[in-house]
């Protein structure tokens, strides 16, 4: 038996060596796949973090325009708010020298009527 585990020996010893080098090549394997993996999802998170900002951004110039827009749109209303008290005030100037033109021309009238 010691000359049979001498002679098994060695190709015990080549066995576990195959194994081992199986199970590292195995490793080596998963390990680039792993690290593959990984740089993708680094890439993927650039992206993504990229994105954010850029949206970031775009969503404040958006908020400054609409700012804009709504300050703008104030204007307008006080702008058409004066345009229409204009109008009422140039409607009641008219109203009233109207009536001024009558009471004159009625005093006139009566002044000419008390001299014949």
């Amino acid at each position: 038996m010691n000359v049979l585990s001498s002679q098994l020996l060695p190709y015990l010893f080549v066995s576990i060596a195959q194994r081992a080098e199986k199970e590292r090549d195995a490793l080596m394997k998963t390990n680039v796949r792993l690290l593959k993996q990984s740089s993708d999802k680094d890439d993927m998170n650039a992206k993504s973090l990229s994105t954010i900002l850029h949206l970031k951004q775009r969503n404040e110039e958006l908020e400054k325009e609409n700012a804009i827009v709504k300050q703008k749109g104030k204007a307008s209303q006080q702008l058409s708010l004066a345009a229409r008290l204009a109008s009422n005030a140039k409607n009641r100037v008219g109203e009233e020298a109207l009536k001024e033109k009558e009471v004159c021309h009625n005093n006139l009238v009566f002044s000419v009527s008390q001299l014949i």
